[in-house]
């Protein structure tokens, strides 16, 4: 009896495993509704979840922030919130090598700088950001900051989708807030930057380019998150994208109500404006997202297709494939007849002695990424490249190498030995199914 129900129970927890794994493999975009009608309820979703945030700072519990709201007292919750994900996502870089992360752990430094600054120099904190009244180096290195943490989190956004940012979008970005750094970190020390203009007229100049640019940059960030949900083909991927937009899209909203002041009325509640506190919860929602998924900064806004790796004789070692090109039917060597891949073998061998490069073959409408190392070779057919996915892909090919060294001097056509390199793959790129 105990034997069956044992037996019984088993039987109901591998069910369960399979049941979890089905739903997971099961995409929103592909499975029930189209991206645009999820773009539509994700934005919807950013906004009351935004007002959620606002309520129950500015109205249910401002009896307890409002008396502290001109104090250090203020600038403390915020500090020790990205001071904690600023360590845990730290040790997530190491521990997990995940070296793509290094721009987004920048930004994390740079803003828990900033309010740290801005903390210990609170005497100084008399007018409007970029305009202190008495402002001393501590508050003014401080607001100096703010303009390279928006450089930061932009380049992480482009280096995403593009093997180098886009010339247009940096020069609007970059070109405001560099500068805009620059003159607020020297105001201490000068009266004038020019002899006739002051510095004070400068810095005004380049805060309205420097607005522009960072409303540009949110709505750019939004848009890449929901190009990632669109291509994802992992519903982990597609939550992760989901919540990266909630969290730009808190992050956008408060830079665009920080004109209103310190309140607002809305249905008959006066609802406090805490925008330190809001800008900070947008910022650790994305973070969370990459500490608790750090491989989702491999999640790309197109299609990779298909991973090969093989030896530089042409033995195949290991192939995946991800996505189906359009026009090409499912059939088991359908892509591998493909003039493509043909072309690719017939240059394993020159290529076998480029050890450690990365190189692109540009198609019409595709891209073939090519990674050698040792005597191995790594193949990735996609729709683009970008860093991040040239970084992921060395990182994927240097692992299997690792970890599969001793089956790869000893190979004797036998791929079952490397069957799970599948989790290899999965780890590195969250929108492999």
């Amino acid at each position: 009896m105990d034997n069956s129900k044992k037996t019984y129970s088993k039987q109901e927890n591998e069910t369960s495993k399979e049941l979890i794994e089905k739903l997971s493999s099961k995409t929103l975009v592909k499975n029930f509704l189209p991206a645009p009608i999820w773009g539509i309820i994700i934005f919807l979703m950013g906004g009351v979840t935004a007002y959620a945030f606002m309520f129950l700072t500015g109205y249910a519990f401002s009896w307890a922030i409002e008396p502290i709201r001109e104090t250090r007292w203020y600038l403390l919750p915020p500090m020790l919130g990205m001071g904690i994900l600023f360590v845990i996502l730290f040790k997530k870089v190491v521990r997990q090598k995940i070296q793509v992360l290094e721009l987004m752990l920048l930004f994390a430094g740079i803003v828990l700088l900033m309010f740290f600054l801005e903390l210990i120099d609170y005497d100084h904190k008399g007018g409007g950001i970029f305009h202190r009244a008495d402002g001393g180096f501590l508050i003014n290195f401080a607001d100096a900051l703010l303009p390279l943490a928006v450089i930061t989190f932009y380049l992480h956004l482009e280096l995403t989708s593009r093997d180098y940012p886009n010339v247009f979008n940096s020069v609007i970005i970059i070109g405001s807030a560099a500068p805009l750094s620059f003159l607020v970190s020297i105001k201490p020390f000068t009266k004038s930057f020019i002899r006739v203009i002051e510095v004070n007229d400068l810095i005004h100049a380049y805060q309205i380019a420097f607005s522009i640019g960072t409303l540009l940059m949110g709505i750019y960030g939004i848009y890449m998150f929901y190009q990632v949900f669109k291509e994802a083909d992992t519903f982990t991927a597609e939550l992760a994208s989901a919540l990266n937009e909630i969290g730009a899209f808190i992050i956008l909203l408060s830079f665009v109500i920080s004109p209103l002041g310190d309140y607002f009325y809305m249905w008959n509640f006066k609802i406090n404006i805490y925008n330190t506190w809001l800008f900070t919860f947008g910022i650790m929602i994305i973070l969370l997202v990459y500490i608790i998924i750090p491989t989702y900064a491999y999640a790309f806004p197109f299609n990779v297709y298909e991973i090969f790796v093989v030896d530089s004789g042409g033995s195949t070692y290991y192939h995946k494939t991800i996505e189906i090109p359009q026009g090409v039917q499912k059939l088991p060597d359908a892509t591998l007849k493909s003039p493509a891949i043909i072309a690719i073998a017939s240059l394993v061998s020159e290529l076998s002695g480029a050890r450690g490069k990365l190189r692109s073959i540009m198609m019409t409408d595709r891209v073939i990424l090519v990674n050698v190392i040792e005597n191995v070779v790594g193949i990735m057919l996609a729709d683009r490249t970008s860093f991040f996915l040239k970084r992921g892909f060395e990182q994927f090919i240097n692992e299997f190498v690792e970890n599969y060294r001793e089956e790869i001097e000893m190979y004797s056509g036998n791929i079952t030995v490397f069957k799970n390199a599948d989790k290899l793959l999965r780890r590195i790129f969250p929108f492999v199914k």
